[in-house]
């Protein structure tokens, strides 16, 4: 087995001239951890419970719980080469199993929410070894399909970037054919498990095995999401966020899509609001997708989700427009986004360029209180922002005038720009008796 490993130029355009982006080393292993700690929602998409917690002997750096798959995350830092990662891995595993109630206890100690035991799915318990660099025989280790243990490689450079990247197996073979385990590695085989995309994918008929690939083709076109098999179905991620589910039954494809009651516009009812119905997979809507089905509108529905972040947004700025009881139309008992959405439908008044200085107001503040991935979801969904990802802007020519231009590529006058293209069309297409009587 060949493990390849290489270390990352990186380079700043300045202008014309390339500036090399130098590497600065990690001085302690607790930089590494308070980093990751402070932003583990942004890196993992997990819920921070504990810094060093200490049980029988065993200190674990960072302990952590999945929401999704409802499920302990051990986190450990490394900056030695001198540790085996198959060792230390299974001794956490096996000490997390053998002291379930500790483990419980100390989440409801931190977090002061509930959980009681049966609502923990123990066999999606996972470790991630977090470290500037792993060996080649510390990836060899892990060259299992099935092993519950992610490694990741944490790198900072001059311009105060961070770069994590995870080393995946691509081996199909399974750590069950090892024949010599330890009492450790034994009791975890037996109660953790790590599916497969395959899994999943078994489990249909021929026609729906062809369908899922498909699907899941048509999806990876509309954007670059990450899959990862669960223990119930398969997720596609974006941004370490949910966006949709598929669960692979033997006749049909089910699926639930990550939007709440009430986002989802879906005339053909495609999907159907399983809010006060219980089921498993996340969002409010569910739809089982047959061979032969609409898989164009199945695409726009995903598209939908994908696209929740700017939705939110807008929402939240036109619910702080209807706030307001301002409005140049004289209008009684109007707010002002029924007097915006009046003057777009018919005429502008005299006063109407103060409307677009003060929704882009908004916009920017509500810009300000996302994450720089959540803004970047964004921003993609701008014309510059996919011709970025369709690589069509390679020179600086193409970029002048941008002055907010920021690495990689994120600009805040475009997105705002955008984003109050949207607010437009949502008031052309807006109504309510206030604005239908005024118009009439």
């Amino acid at each position: 087995m060949i493990i390849e490993t290489f270390d990352m130029d990186l380079y700043k355009l300045n202008k014309s001239k390339l500036e090399e982006v130098r590497n600065i080393p990690f001085k302690l292993e607790r930089d590494i951890q308070l980093l990751v700690e402070e932003n583990i929602q942004v890196l993992f998409g997990l819920e921070f419970v504990k810094s060093e917690f200490i049980l029988n002997g065993l200190r674990i750096d960072t302990l952590c719980f999945d929401q999704q798959s409802k499920s302990f995350v051990i986190i450990e830092y490394k900056k030695s080469k001198s540790y085996s990662v198959i060792d230390q891995g299974y001794s956490y595993l096996s000490l997390l199993l053998n002291n379930k109630a500790d483990f419980i206890l100390e989440y409801l100690e931190r977090t002061n929410q509930s959980l009681k035991k049966n609502d923990v799915d123990w066999s999606q318990s996972r470790v991630i070894f977090i470290s500037p660099q792993f060996t080649t025989y510390q990836k060899q280790s892990i060259e299992f399909k099935d092993l519950p243990f992610e490694l990741w490689e944490i790198k900072k450079y001059s311009n105060e970037t961070i770069v994590l990247n995870q080393h995946k197996s691509t081996s199909q073979e399974s750590v069950n054919t090892i024949s010599s385990k330890d009492e450790r590695a034994e009791q975890v085989s037996k109660e953790i498990v790590v599916y497969t995309e395959e899994d999943h994918i078994s489990k249909g008929s021929d026609q729906i095995k062809e369908l899922y690939l498909t699907v899941k083709e048509k999806i990876l076109e509309i954007d670059d999401f990450e899959i990862k098999p669960m223990k119930l179905w398969i997720n596609f991620k974006k941004d370490k966020k949910q966006v949709l589910d598929i669960e692979v039954k033997k006749n049909s494809l089910k699926m639930h899509s990550n939007l709440k009651s009430g986002e989802l516009d879906d005339p053909k009812g495609m999907f159907r609001d399983v809010t006060n119905i219980g089921h498993w997979g996340t969002g409010d809507y569910q739809t089982s997708f047959y061979p032969g089905d609409d898989i164009d509108y199945l695409m726009s529905i995903i598209k939908q989700t994908d696209q929740i972040q700017s939705k939110q947004l807008l929402n939240k700025v036109i619910r702080s427009l209807q706030k307001l009881d301002i409005n140049l139309t004289g209008i009684e008992n109007a707010n002002t986004w029924d007097d915006i959405c009046i003057q777009v439908q018919s005429e502008f008044s005299f006063y109407w360029p103060q409307y677009p200085d003060a929704i882009e107001g908004f916009i920017s503040l509500e810009l300000e209180k996302l994450a720089y991935h959540e803004k970047m979801s964004i921003w993609y969904q701008t014309e510059l922002g996919q011709k970025i990802i369709e690589n069509e802007i390679f020179n600086l020519e193409e970029k002048e005038g941008l002055k907010d231009l920021e690495e990689p590529f994120y600009c805040e006058s475009e997105t705002i720009r955008y984003l109050s293209g949207e607010i437009w069309k949502a008031a052309g297409n807006w109504s309510n008796k206030r604005i239908r009587d005024y118009i009439e």
